[in-house]
């Protein structure tokens, strides 16, 4: 089980002997490891890591049905608060962790909402919230996808009261969903393992599908994306598949010039002939 922080520089990899390995994504080097001496099922329990990257949140569902939360301080390795909700309360799916805007409150389909600092239950379980995927900088509240879903619902975050909005895919989605730091971008995984990007502002898609994984134990077949987040300032897409590797997907227009400049170099004026209509004069390219 697999997790990423929210700009992509820590990874969560989970055992199930209850081990939490906390990996550098950028250094490729393992920061500490949580001993919660519990075994972790992934089909019970999730992990997320708070926005300020301090503590890492593990929930989930005891085998008597009681919902269960820790707090795990990324610095020390211990645990440094707990809460459980009342039995049988909640979804019995996998659970989804999510942050609100200001990292205060802790919100997921198991638990209700929970204060981040104390623990405390804000919003009991079980009082008919959505499944909350994602929430923007702007309280904008992007709801779980269902496994045949192939849209998303978008509520007012300031007033979940009002219907929400329908953002259609055209395809069935999956589980990972992620805003960009400024709110203008979703990111929503579908079942071939693609990216799709939505323009908040504008209402429209952003441009094809980032492509998928594939499976190296298998025939090469697309394989599901477990964890994705964008960086901190909005350019790049991490994401981590079901076999543990991770990709970066640059969706900055100026960083893919750079990057595809760095790689093949500008068009020479002979390639230009050969590639550009005649009627538009040679240009430098990088």
């Amino acid at each position: 089980m697999f997790a990423l922080s929210k700009d992509g520089g820590l990874l969560a990899n989970s055992h199930q002997n209850g081990d939490i390995d906390i990996w550098d994504t950028r250094a490729q080097a393992k920061k500490i490891t949580l001993r919660t001496g519990e075994q972790i099922d992934p089909r019970r329990n999730a992990v997320a890591f708070s926005p300020d990257l301090r503590t890492l949140v593990k929930v989930g569902q005891t085998g008597e049905g009681i919902p269960s939360m820790e707090l795990w301080d990324l610095g020390t390795g211990t645990r440094r608060a707990a809460a459980t909700g009342r039995k049988g309360s909640g979804s019995y799916g996998l659970p989804k962790i999510v942050f609100g805007p200001n990292g205060g409150v802790l919100t997921g389909p198991d638990q209700g909402v929970i204060d981040l600092d104390t623990g405390l239950h804000i919003i009991e379980p079980n009082q008919n919230l959505p499944e909350m995927g994602a929430i923007s900088k702007d309280r904008l509240v992007a709801a779980q996808p269902g496994i045949l879903d192939t849209k998303v619902k978008l509520w007012d975050g300031n007033d979940m009261s009002r219907p929400p909005t329908d953002v259609g895919f055209g395809v069935k989605l999956d589980t990972s969903i992620a805003f960009s730091p400024n709110g203008r971008v979703l990111a929503v995984t579908d079942r071939h393992g693609q990216i799709r990007l939505w323009d908040v502002q504008a209402r429209r898609t952003l441009g094809p599908p980032l492509t998928s994984f594939y499976s190296r134990s298998t025939d090469w077949s697309p394989i599901q994306v477990v964890a994705m987040a964008f960086d901190s300032v909005g350019t790049r897409i991490m994401a981590t598949d079901d076999e543990g590797r991770l990709r970066t997907y640059l969706i900055d227009p100026a960083e893919l010039k750079a990057a595809l400049c760095a790689e093949v170099g500008p068009l020479s004026p002979t390639d230009w002939k050969s590639y550009i209509p005649p009627a538009v004069p040679y240009r430098r390219t990088c």
